[in-house]
């Protein structure tokens, strides 16, 4: 039986996306709304296929109605929801007090309904306020409610603060956690969008006919997403007490303007160029209350890490995984190759590489386990087939780059970098321009030669080229063959011209058979 999820907020940007994925990992999920009459519909009409799985509450964040019934049978709460304004409120509190004791009544009836588990949703908001000498900032900072700062950076602020202090004091066993995102963007599945969405959707409609001199930092609400998910699942070690950042870069708006300009140029023509000067941000904010909260944010770099969010929560690089196989099999190996039964050995290798790894490192599994199910399967599929050296290269490369993609400990860009190396390196490696002239063969002679001086004439003559090692492997004296191996270099085009030794041109031994000068020269050497 599968656990079951309290989502509050399922309506909402972020809390939607965490059911979908609870949903796809087989959890049940119980979510809240605030009228479930209005909600409930789109709700099952985005998981039409839950049926039972998905339970819809009513529960307010000021009222106690309808909380105990969603806790009923959770073993985990993602707590979501929030107030998130597109104005600024008159009153701070109406922001303050709905997002502190909507936090704390959550935790309350968690706990008494035996959650072992709660995830707050918190934001970076709570992280990189109120220091004007800072421009980064980590999972440890937190912002400062004495230096001044707007309604809903406070809001957020001081109900982490106030979940952290609960769970102290009255529930020390819960394991508690905080997910801290900043601007999120991605995928809309209506239209109730989110206040970051919003900033997009005013630059393409031309809402925005100026740019100010502000950036954000942006992540995308997947990731976001499965940052719960993988928080509700993790090990409690892992994840008991800490804050979790989802950010992945800092961008201006003029920075997000030019991407939408790039990216979908038929909107490009509403998209504003022309800045809009720091001086008249400041005289809008006198009338409109959407420059309030642009004034406070001129010129700051506000760059949220979010490091210690990968490295804990372990995200994998399956899109770069999946990226670096493909170039290694279809633009390195076929071309070079053209073995089509490897392509299906090598992608599936690698793949099934990076999933088992994936699942060793969140699992009680002993690594050197997994490693040894790993060179068994290697074993079997090298005997099952002749393959050469440079094809078992590509093969272990791939079994590599799964590898990489797999580790949930190895940063972003350690990972992307040797995956890059490992490329690299069998790229020029494997390169028909490296020793581009030097070739290797296993050829019979139609004579018995018993020395390799004697043999080294006979095939410099027979090939055209400069022998560099020859290895007798069989001589039968009987039936008058030898069998060996050699590696020559072919002579430049003015060498061949000439012959090799003086001899006969190069066209003339591509129109002869193997027999003749095999023959020649061996009755030479008796």
């Amino acid at each position: 039986m599968t656990a079951t999820v309290l989502v509050t907020g399922g309506t909402g940007y972020i809390g939607g996306e965490v059911i979908d994925r609870l949903l796809a990992r087989d959890y049940t999920v119980h979510t809240t709304v605030r009228n479930k009459a209005k909600s409930e519909p789109k709700l099952r009409s985005r998981w039409a296929g839950a049926g039972e799985r998905l339970k819809v509450f009513q529960a307010d964040l000021l009222s106690d109605e309808g909380w105990a019934e969603a806790n009923a049978g959770c073993s985990a709460v993602a707590h979501v929801a929030s107030p998130f304004p597109l104005r600024v409120p008159k009153n701070k509190d109406e922001l303050i007090i709905p997002a502190r004791e909507g936090t704390l009544r959550a935790l309350e009836f968690a706990t008494s309904a035996g959650a072992e588990r709660f995830v707050q949703t918190s934001s970076a908001a709570a992280i990189a306020y109120g220091q004007p000498d800072k421009d980064h900032f980590t999972h440890l900072d937190w912002t400062d409610l004495t230096a001044g700062v707007p309604p809903y950076i406070e809001s957020k602020t001081v109900a982490e603060r106030a979940a952290r202090d609960w769970v102290a004091i009255h529930a020390p066993d819960l394991i508690f956690c905080s997910i801290n995102p900043v601007a999120v963007f991605g995928p809309v599945h209506d239209d109730d969008m989110s206040t970051s969405v919003e900033i997009v959707k005013k630059l393409i409609d031309g809402s925005i006919p100026l740019i100010p001199n502000m950036g954000i930092c942006v992540t995308d609400v997947r990731d976001v997403a499965e940052a719960h998910v993988r928080a509700i699942a993790a090990p409690a070690e892992k994840v008991r007490g800490e804050r979790f950042p989802t950010s992945e870069k800092f961008l201006w708006i003029s920075e997000m303007a030019d991407i939408i300009r790039q990216r979908v140029p038929e909107h490009a023509g509403k998209v504003p160029h022309r800045p809009m000067p720091n001086w008249l941000v400041r005289v809008l904010a006198l009338f409109l209350d959407e420059m309030k909260q642009i004034k406070g944010e001129l010129g700051n770099v506000r760059d949220v890490s979010g490091k210690h969010t990968e490295e804990v929560l372990g995200f994998t690089f399956i899109a770069a995984d999946l990226l670096a196989i493909s170039v290694m099999v279809l633009g390195l190996y076929f071309p070079r190759h053209r073995r089509r039964d490897l392509i299906v050995a090598f992608l599936s290798i690698n793949v099934g590489v990076m999933g088992v790894t994936y699942a060793m490192a969140t699992a009680d599994l002993s690594l050197g386990f997994g490693l040894g199910i790993f060179a068994v399967l290697s074993i079997i599929r090298l005997r099952s087939t002749e393959m050469d050296h440079a094809e078992i290269a590509y093969y272990f490369t791939a079994i590599a780059l799964g590898l990489l993609g797999g580790f949930p400990s190895i940063s972003p860009a350690v990972s992307f970098t040797l995956m890059a190396v490992l490329l690299g390196v069998i790229a020029v490696g494997d390169s028909p321009a490296l020793f581009a002239r030097t070739r290797q063969q296993t050829m019979v002679l139609d004579r018995a030669v018993t020395d390799e001086a004697s043999a080294r004439v006979l095939l410099g003559e027979l090939l055209g080229a400069r022998i560099d090692r020859v290895t007798l492997r069989k001589v039968d004296l009987v039936s008058e063959t030898t069998l060996c191996d050699v590696r020559f270099t072919l002579r430049a085009v003015a060498d061949r011209t000439a012959g090799p030794e003086g001899g006969v041109p190069e066209g003339d031994h591509a129109h002869r058979s193997y027999d003749a000068p095999v023959l020649v020269a061996s009755r030479s050497l008796r």
